[in-house]
């Protein structure tokens, strides 16, 4: 995996619908490149599902939470499958160690200690360090915007799945390609849907993270 091919991930993971014609135009490469190259990511295993869900606008109280620690668990494969399956949590990254650190939304912090819970017992984490992200990126929400029946199958339609075609998407619901041209432009304007990947860079690549002693930090103004 090449510097283009990271790009393109975390662009993917941004939107996973953004159009290869507009990576190929932020890359000054082929659209058939583009093609290529998410295919190679996808057949590695790298990127591993396409997918929806309902955005940040729909919980306006919606907290992050980080977590870390070690599992006691033979099968990691298995136990990042059985996390994925939670409704809150977003990203998991295992790093050296097997240090596992997983990412999740919750909706009030009421729903933290389930969350907790689920993760030690599944896990068998006995040392999990948990904390609260007070640096989440902010949306301003002018007025609260419900969704409509529609909304809910054109997200349900697109969470395996969010570079399902428009024609696709209306053939599956039972509503025209206008129609749900027009709600998904709504629902993208409005922070309502939110489409990423699955993205497993440690398939290919390992993380290393170093902790520094403090009087190791090296100062900016040696090198000046």
């Amino acid at each position: 995996m090449d510097e283009i091919d990271l790009k393109i991930s975390k662009l993917l993971m941004a939107n996973s619908r953004t159009p290869y014609k507009q990576l190929a135009d932020n890359f000054h490469i082929s659209v058939n490149s583009i093609h290529k190259r998410v295919k190679s990511l996808v057949q590695q295993g790298v990127i591993q599902h396409f997918k929806a869900r309902l955005g940040i606008a729909n919980f306006p109280n919606i907290s992050n939470i980080v977590m870390f620690g070690v599992p006691n668990v033979k099968d990691k494969k298995l136990l990042l499958e059985q996390l994925g399956e939670n409704e809150f949590i977003y990203n998991i990254s295992r790093a050296s160690g097997n240090k596992f650190y997983i990412h999740a939304y919750i909706r009030n912090i009421n729903e933290l200690d389930a969350l907790v819970t689920f993760i030690r017992k599944t896990g068998k984490i006995s040392e999990l360090t948990v904390g609260i992200d007070r640096n989440m990126p902010s949306i301003l929400i002018r007025d609260k915007l419900n969704l409509s029946n529609l909304d809910y199958l054109i997200v349900n339609s697109l969470k395996n799945n969010s570079r399902k075609t428009i024609s696709d998407v209306a053939e599956e619901v039972g509503a025209s390609t206008k129609t749900i041209r027009r709600r998904l432009d709504r629902l993208i304007k409005n922070f309502l849907i939110e489409f990423q990947i699955d993205w497993f860079p440690t398939i290919i690549f390992t993380m290393i993270i170093l902790k520094l002693k403090s009087d190791s930090l090296i100062d900016d103004s040696d090198f000046n």
